[in-house]
């Protein structure tokens, strides 16, 4: 009977040390009321069977009592309790592995054979004042507070969070099996600990791929707006012009002289030249960039766009990315092989279809291209360069560059593949 108490106190211990980890990281102090005594005497009577009769459930039983308790006892949203739960419980598997790995070591499992209550109950007392003692170190828990927030931005699903807990459970049962056998009991532990960072890895990774498409969303909507005031720019600019004109028809000789200079200093000093909304939505502020480089080699150039969509929505931020450094690579080339030529001609066309978004740039050029080495290492057709832009573009996944020369002119085209939509 003794033995019992004990092995209930050491559960109850358990419950207030998960409880106080948990309020250290959402910051709030641990209470404990009478009447939540009650629940957990009724808990602590539960793992109590749980553990001696059905250890497969014992586990999961822990992520669930653990998940109400946080919500009842700190008020906690959905997501607080059900991340930092999932996070709790498996630092506590991880650290019980580590106790048995320890005990395996130094011998300590025949006390197991003895009496499998006490031996629980004090694996359980240790476990408990483990985790109070962590819940002390300030470092840790701000990690476990990042690793938590990136849970929460990457919405972390119930299906992903019941094969984590699988796995888990497996190696945990697995390694209670092993008791007696240290090495086993060791490969479990390194296994769980490769797991663990695996998912730290993952869910870190996901998270930067999320936070870069929330940037890119951020760009693409500051460029909307960019784009309105630019238009509103031109629009002031034209009548603004067409004002001074009207003055000029009823102005003396010296204030026309006057007026033309203003005219002209205004229209010298307004370098944008192209429409930024004839251009596709989140790529027209890398073109206007790249054209106003070129601003004043009088290049003539034109520009065709036929899409409709958002690109980045399109093809998403990876291949939006990729996109995006082959059209600064290309346009460079087109501008600087048009600036050597007499001519100084570039055409861009953008257009779409079902599969891909597609870039045709078409420019004048001086003296020969060998269509055949184009794109090889250190091949390159400009008198200064060294060829390694164009060719790193080649053979990118879900990017196709084709060239050719028709009529006088060089074409590069560029067609990345759009997502496919379920």
């Amino acid at each position: 009977m003794i033995e019992v108490i004990v092995y209930f106190i050491s559960i109850i211990l358990m419950q207030i040390s998960i409880l106080y980890l948990y309020g250290k990281l959402v910051g709030k102090p641990l209470v404990i009321k009478i009447k939540y005594m009650l629940l957990f005497a009724v808990i602590g009577i539960l793992q109590i069977i749980l553990n001696l009769y059905f250890v497969s459930i014992s586990s999961l039983f822990t992520i669930i009592y653990s998940y109400f308790l946080f919500k009842k006892i700190y008020s906690s949203n959905n997501d607080e309790a059900k991340n930092y739960s999932i996070i709790i419980w498996i630092i506590c598997l991880i650290i019980d592995i580590f106790l048995m790995v320890l005990s395996a070591s130094l011998g300590l499992m025949k006390f197991y054979e003895l009496d499998v209550k006490l031996y629980k109950s004090i694996a359980s007392i240790l476990l408990s004042a483990i985790i109070f003692i962590l819940s002390k170190f300030k470092y840790l828990i701000k990690k476990l507070r990042k690793i938590y927030q990136k849970m929460r931005k990457i919405n972390v699903t119930i299906n992903q969070i019941l094969v984590i807990a699988t796995v888990f459970m497996a190696l945990a049962v697995t390694s209670s099996n092993f008791l007696f056998n240290q090495f086993m009991v060791s490969i479990l532990f390194g296994l769980g600990v490769i797991f663990l960072i695996t998912i730290i890895i993952i869910i870190s990774m996901y998270y930067q791929i999320i936070t870069l498409k929330i940037t890119n969303e951020i760009l693409e909507k500051n460029n909307e707006v960019n784009q309105k005031a630019i238009y509103q720019y031109r629009i002031l600019k034209h009548n603004l012009e067409s004002q001074l004109m009207g003055v000029k028809t009823v102005a003396n000789k010296k204030a026309k002289a006057l007026l033309d200079n203003l005219i002209k200093e205004y229209n010298e000093s307004f370098y944008i030249k192209h429409d930024i909304n004839s251009m596709p939505l989140g790529i027209n502020g890398l073109v206007l960039d790249k054209l106003y480089k070129y601003n004043e080699d009088k290049i003539e150039i034109s520009i065709t766009n036929k899409i409709k969509s958002k690109i980045l929505k399109t093809v998403g931020p990876r291949s939006y990315n990729l996109f995006c450094e082959a059209l600064g690579v290309t346009l460079d080339n087109a501008l600087e092989s048009a600036k050597e030529s007499k001519d100084k001609l570039v055409y861009i066309e953008f257009r779409e279809n079902k599969e891909v978004i597609q870039m045709k740039i078409m420019n004048t050029f001086h003296g020969n291209i060998d269509l055949d080495k184009l794109g090889t290492v250190n091949y390159t057709s400009k008198k200064k360069g060294h060829g390694l832009g164009l060719y790193s573009l080649f053979g990118r996944k879900n990017l196709t560059i084709t060239t050719s020369i028709k009529n006088n002119l060089f074409v590069n085209k560029i067609e990345v593949k759009k997502l496919k939509r379920k």
